[in-house]
C-alpha cells in the first residue's frame, strides 16, 4: 500500500526473497498505480510459470519502468511466449535480463521476434541458458533486424559452430550493437573465425566476448592474421579470457597492434589468491618490465639510467634523447615498444619525459618505484602471470552489466535483496 502512494522511490529491489507467485501477484498489482519505479529486480525469487504470467501483466498496465531483472526464477519455454511479448511490446524498457533460466531452441523464437520488433532496448541479457544451434540461428535472426540493443550477453549457453555462424551472419547485418558475449559456448577456431571474418562489414562493434571457448593457439594466430588484413574495424577489445595461449602469440599481437592500435587483446587466467585475473597483452607493460630488466642485470635502477639518458642534467629528455638513450644502452626494444612507451611516458604532452612521469610510468606500469628486481632474461616473456591485469576498464560488463542494478540504500531505492523481509521494507534517509 505505501508504494502506491509513494512517488519518490525510483529502484525496488526483492532478490532473494522467495516471493514466489503470490508475493509477485502483490507487486503486480501495486505497479499498476505506480509510475514512480523505474527499476525493478525481483531475481532468484522462483517466480517460475505462474509468476511469470503476473511479470507480463505487470509490464502491459505498466508503461514506465525502464530495467527488468526476472533472473534465476525457474522460467522454461513455456514461460517465454508471454514474457518476451510483454517485453516485444513496452515503449520504455531499455534493460532486460532473463539469464539463469531454462529457456532454450523452443522458446527463442519468441525471443527473436521481440529482438526484432522491440525499438527500445538497449540491454538484454540471455545468458547461462539452453540455447544451442537452432535457438542461435533464431535469436541470430532477430539480432539482424534489431534497431537498438547496443550490449548482448549469449555467454554460457550451447552455440558450437552452428551458432557461431549465425551470430556472424547477424553481425554483417546489424548496425547498432557494440558489445557481445559469446564465452562458453562450445566454439572451435572455425567457429570463433566465422564470427571475425565479418568485422570488415561490421562498423558499430566495439567489445567481442569469446572467452572460455575451444579456441586453440593456431586458430587466435590465424585471428590476428584476419585481423591485421582488416583496416577499418570498429572493435577496441577482444577478450579471450580463459582460453590459454603460449606466448609465442605476443610478437603476432604487436604486429596486429601496429595496424589496430587501439584493438586491446586480452587472454588467459592466473589464480592469485584464489581470485581469478584476466591477462592483457600491454605493450608499454612489456617495455617497462625489459627496461627493468636490463637495469637489474647492470646492477642500476632505472632513475639511474634515466640520468645517463638526460646528458644537461635538466631532469628532462626530448622523444629524440629518449630513443638514443635506449639505443645507446642496448635495451631490446622494437622501435614500436619506444613509441607506445614515449606517448604514455610524456603525461602532459609536452615533447618531453620528465623524471617524474618516469616514476609515475614505472608504478604503474612495472610496478616499481625506480628500481627493480632481477630477471633472468632481458626480454620479459614469461608464462601468463607476468602480464595479468584486472580488466577494470572493461569491468567484465555483460554478465554484471545487465545483471545488476542500483542497489543502493537511497532515498530513492527500496534495497530488500536476499536477506532482507518485504516488512522490514524502511527508506534510508
Amino acid at each position: 500500500m505505501a508504494l502506491m502512494i509513494n512517488n519518490s522511490i525510483t529502484t525496488l529491489n526483492l532478490e532473494g526473497n522467495a516471493l514466489g507467485a503470490e508475493g509477485i501477484g502483490y507487486i503486480q498489482k501495486m505497479m499498476e498505480d505506480n509510475d514512480s519505479i523505474l527499476d525493478i529486480n525481483v531475481a532468484s525469487n522462483g517466480l517460475q510459470g505462474k509468476g511469470a504470467e503476473r511479470i507480463a501483466a505487470m509490464l502491459q498496465k505498466n508503461k514506465t519502468i525502464n530495467v527488468l531483472n526476472i533472473s534465476d526464477n525457474g522460467f522454461v519455454d513455456a514461460d517465454a511466449a508471454c514474457l518476451a511479448k510483454a517485453v516485444e511490446n513496452h515503449p520504455c524498457l531499455s534493460a532486460v535480463n532473463f539469464s539463469n533460466n531454462n529457456f532454450g531452441d523452443l522458446s527463442a523464437q519468441y525471443f527473436s521476434h521481440m529482438l526484432a520488433e522491440n525499438s527500445c532496448l538497449q540491454e538484454v541479457n540471455l545468458s547461462w541458458n539452453h540455447f544451442r544451434g537452432k535457438g542461435a540461428q533464431a535469436l541470430g535472426r532477430g539480432l539482424a533486424e534489431n534497431v537498438s540493443v547496443k550490449v548482448l550477453n549469449l555467454s554460457w549457453n550451447g552455440f558450437e559452430d552452428e551458432g557461431a555462424s549465425a551470430m556472424g551472419k547477424a553481425l554483417g547485418q546489424n548496425g547498432v550493437l557494440q558489445e557481445l558475449d559469446i564465452s562458453c559456448n562450445r566454439l572451435s577456431p572455425q567457429g570463433f573465425l566465422e564470427i571475425l571474418k565479418v568485422l570488415s562489414k561490421n562498423d558499430t562493434l566495439e567489445t567481442l566476448r569469446v572467452g572460455k571457448n575451444n579456441i586453440s593457439d593456431a586458430g587466435a594466430e590465424l585471428a590476428i592474421d584476419l585481423l591485421k588484413k582488416m583496416t577499418n574495424i570498429n572493435l577496441k577489445l577482444l577478450d579471450l579470457s580463459d582460453v590459454i595461449l603460449g606466448n609465442a602469440i605476443n610478437p603476432r599481437i604487436e604486429e596486429m597492434q601496429s595496424v589496430h592500435p587501439e584493438l586491446q587483446f586480452t587472454y588467459g587466467y592466473t589464480d592469485s589468491y584464489g581470485k581469478r585475473k584476466l591477462r592483457s597483452y600491454d605493450m608499454v607493460t612489456e617495455a617497462i618490465e625489459i627496461m627493468q630488466a636490463c637495469c637489474a642485470q647492470q646492477g642500476m635502477t632505472l632513475v639511474e639510467m634515466f640520468a645517463k639518458f638526460d646528458a644537461d642534467g635538466s631532469m628532462s629528455v626530448t622523444h629524440d634523447e629518449f630513443r638514443e638513450g635506449i639505443k645507446e644502452a642496448k635495451i631490446p626494444l622494437t622501435a614500436l615498444h619506444v613509441d607506445k612507451l614515449i606517448e604514455s611516458l610524456d603525461q602532459d604532452g609536452d615533447g618531453e619525459i620528465d623524471f617524474s612521469e618516469l616514476v609515475i610510468g614505472a608504478e604503474e606500469k612495472g610496478g616499481a618505484r625506480g628500481s627493480a628486481k632481477p630477471k633472468s632474461s632481458p626480454r620479459v616473456s614469461e608464462t601468463n602471470s607476468t602480464k595479468d591485469t584486472t580488466n577494470d576498464a572493461t569491468g567484465d560488463t555483460t554478465n554484471d552489466a545487465t545483471d545488476d542494478t542500483t542497489n543502493d540504500a537511497t532515498d530513492d531505492t527500496i534495497n530488500a535483496s536476499e536477506n532482507d523481509h518485504a516488512n522490514d521494507l524502511t527508506v534510508a534517509t
